[in-house]
């Protein structure tokens, strides 16, 4: 950026000024309270728009001269004009071409008051080193990372690089944690690299042959389970009919008084019979009270009826047996309507109910005759079941046979397991060895995505893309000018030949500023550099000063360069590159000094 003049009106002690700058560098000298510091400010306000010694922008009419309408700074750069307005009431007249970003060269001590992080953020901007979550993301799928790693970890980064490599060493950790349980051993880089499983010797031979023998055992134990069910069910069965003969022994036992109690039940009723004949027929003209008279007394009338009609044969026997029964009932209580006496009637009844319990006594006799009969002939049945022979070794043998077929079988199966894990082991053997690479691979892209994500890593490299450039610009610098080298490392110190930056002299610190300014200047595109204050130096680091600009006119490395420092008298034997203008009182005083020399 090439100023070809300054032009200022109003602008706090300043009535007008113009001064024309064709040199590249213009040094601006004077007294105190000269008017220096108020070209610096007004060459910064126009061509950044940012407004110094007020706070606010409301303030902003308190830096146009007592009693005038408002100030102007005018910064001419060719056909290009860069201009700020400021009215007596604070309005601001702001074009649209002010250039905000230029503020690190027209104030060389800013980047250095700047905060670390401010200092980084900076820098990333400056050098166009992209650090958005995109822009990681990017570099990473670059650097050769898995895309799905890199979007897992991807939420993490919004919070920093720190969160995401600490998640990738995690996942490292339970990746190895991961191979140690596949493999059985502690997971290693060399190990497992080249790990494999342990292949085991399988006979198939003798598998077969176990499974066989299973097979038989099984079903030895089968047939001699099912006979010593049998047995123990047989034994069972004697046990239950034996339990069955007192029972039924005591049945039989009762069998000959039943018999008596039957034979005298018999003859009661014989004895019986013929009385109760004898007094149903001297009982004809008794009182017949109850349901039975009833229906003989109905039963008479209506047979003398139906014997007065000519019946059809099929209406004969129902006449028939109305006349039986009749007849039946006479001949037990007597005719109808005839004169009969009333004790036989009595005795009869009496009778009557006599021969019914001996026929239900006789009942009951043979009822129980039967069970007793039943009885013994269960009995001959059972003493002949149990009178077969058993043979007594039989459930002994059973049992022995069952227990040694198990014992064999044990062992089969037992071998038959171990068999059957060697042919699984080996028919694993190569999936073990696929799943333990794919578990180190894993381990080892994790680990290598928190070691990218780590401080030493992709961080350290985008850091680098912005201090290299502005290292090795200090470097030459230094040289050129012969001043201490200015580093500015990684965790954003700034240090003088090792020293800290906080630990300089305020000469020193004012080197450090204008070397990194003009590194500013030079990287960002700039070429141009506003230096304040540099009566801090001595003579000697004066003319190192001198003699650094004039190398960078030399060389075409900047443009305009801005010097203002308080001196007792304009400098004499200055570079034909220089520009020289006394201030006092706010104005230029005499033409350019160049002659003086």
């Amino acid at each position: 950026m090439k100023i070809t003049s300054i032009y200022l009106k109003d602008f706090l002690g300043i009535e007008m000024l113009g001064v024309p700058t064709p040199q590249p560098v213009q040094l601006f000298a004077g007294g105190n309270m000269a008017g220096k510091s108020t070209i610096r400010d007004a060459v910064a306000l126009a061509i950044t728009g940012q407004l110094s010694r007020v706070a606010q922008k409301k303030e902003a009419g308190e830096l146009v001269r007592t009693g005038a309408q408002g100030a102007d700074c005018e910064i001419h750069c060719g056909e290009d004009v860069y201009s700020f307005g400021i009215s007596a009431v604070g309005k601001l007249s702001q074009p649209k071409n002010l250039k905000p970003e230029f503020g690190y060269v027209l104030e060389a001590q800013r980047f250095a008051q700047l905060p670390e992080d401010e200092r980084r953020k900076y820098l990333f901007e400056l050098m166009r080193v992209k650090m958005t979550l995109g822009d990681i993301v990017a570099e990473l799928l670059q650097l050769g990372h898995d895309k799905d790693r890199v979007a897992a970890v991807q939420p993490l980064l919004r919070a920093g690089f720190e969160p995401a490599a600490k998640d990738a060493k995690e996942r490292a950790t339970a990746a190895k944690g991961a191979w140690k349980q596949i493999t059985g051993e502690q997971w290693g880089s060399e190990k497992g690299k080249d790990w494999t499983a342990p292949v085991p010797v399988a006979n198939p031979e003798k598998l077969q042959q176990l499974q066989t023998e299973q097979k038989h055992a099984d079903a030895a134990l089968a047939s001699w389970n099912e006979q010593k069910g049998k047995i123990k069910a047989d034994a069972d069965y004697r046990a239950q009919r034996q339990a069955q003969l007192p029972a039924l022994r005591d049945k039989v036992a009762l069998e000959q008084r039943i018999r008596a109690k039957m034979a005298t039940d018999e003859a009661e009723l014989e004895r019986l019979k013929p009385l109760l004949e004898h007094a149903a027929g001297s009982a004809g003209g008794a009182v017949r009270i109850g349901i039975q008279h009833d229906l003989a007394k109905a039963l008479q009338p209506l047979i003398k009826i139906m014997e007065q009609f000519d019946l059809e044969d099929a209406e004969k026997p129902a006449l028939q047996h109305a006349q039986l029964t009749l007849a039946n009932y006479e001949a037990q209580f007597g005719r109808l309507g005839g004169s009969g006496d009333p004790e036989a009637a009595g005795r009869a009844q009496k009778y009557r109910e006599a021969v019914t319990t001996c026929e239900s006594a006789i009942a009951h006799d043979k009822r129980d005759l039967n069970v007793a009969l039943e009885a013994k002939a269960q009995i001959v049945h059972i003493e002949a079941e149990l009178g077969q022979p058993v043979d007594a070794n039989a459930l002994t043998e059973c049992e022995r046979q069952i227990t040694e077929i198990t014992a064999k079988r044990t062992e089969t199966l037992a071998a038959l397991e171990r068999e059957k894990n060697l042919k699984l082991a080996a028919d694993q053997a190569e999936k073990k060895t696929k799943k333990a690479a794919a578990a180190h691979a894993d381990v080892m892209a994790w680990d290598a995505l928190g070691n990218a994500l780590s401080p030493d890593g992709l961080p350290a490299t985008l850091l680098a893309r912005a201090l290299d450039p502005l290292n090795e610009r200090l470097l030459q610098s230094s040289g050129d000018a012969a001043w201490p080298t200015v580093v500015v490392h990684s965790d954003m110190r700034i240090t003088a030949a090792q020293r800290d930056y906080r630990l300089l002299s305020v000469s020193e610190r004012w080197r450090v500023d204008a070397m990194i300014a003009e590194a500013i200047s030079h990287l960002s595109g700039m070429r141009m550099l506003v230096l304040d204050g540099f009566d801090v130096l001595e003579p000697a680091a004066r003319g190192d000063l001198i003699g650094w600009l004039d190398v960078l006119v030399e060389q075409g490395e900047i443009d305009t360069a801005l010097l203002f420092g308080t001196l007792k008298e304009p400098p004499k034997g200055l570079p034909a590159s220089i520009g020289v203008h006394w201030i006092k009182d706010g104005r230029v005083v005499g033409e350019l000094l160049k002659e003086a020399a």
